[in-house]
């Protein structure tokens, strides 16, 4: 599927009251090919996202996980860290862009996190292989 053609569906689902990220799970990730892929970090530090919320047009709200006011427990990536990610963009609130991280990742009690994380994507430098 075309990126063009993905953000055609977004809008025309939002039109209708259906959240992004449904339109996102439902046309994109079950249809797209397996791919890899790394985000090179080119910033000094990039923060892990998660979804906090959905605005009125269905776009996720991401926060800083695990919140915006909590520093310890936060997942960072430093510039050179080559994190893996699902291709697949994912449009969020204020026109933000975000990649999906694969993989697993443990909060500051060493607990497994069950939610998705995401990373901004002009945190750094897509690479498909």
């Amino acid at each position: 599927m075309k990126k063009e053609e993905i953000f055609a569906l977004i809008d025309e689902a939002q039109a209708r009251g259906v959240p992004a990220s449904i339109v996102v799970n439902l046309y994109v990730t079950q249809d797209a090919p397996e791919t890899n892929a790394v985000l090179e970090i080119t910033v000094a530090k990039a923060l892990a996202h998660f979804e906090y919320d959905q605005n009125d047009k269905g776009f996720p709200i991401m926060m800083i996980y695990p919140s915006e006011s909590i520093v310890e427990g936060r997942i960072k990536f430093f510039e050179g860290d080559t994190p893996e990610v699902d291709p697949t963009v994912i449009k969020a609130d204020g026109e933000k862009r975000f990649y999906k991280l694969l993989g697993e990742f443990k909060d500051a009690e060493g607990n497994i996190i069950a939610e998705p994380l995401y990373l901004n994507a002009v945190t750094g430098t897509l690479t498909v292989t």
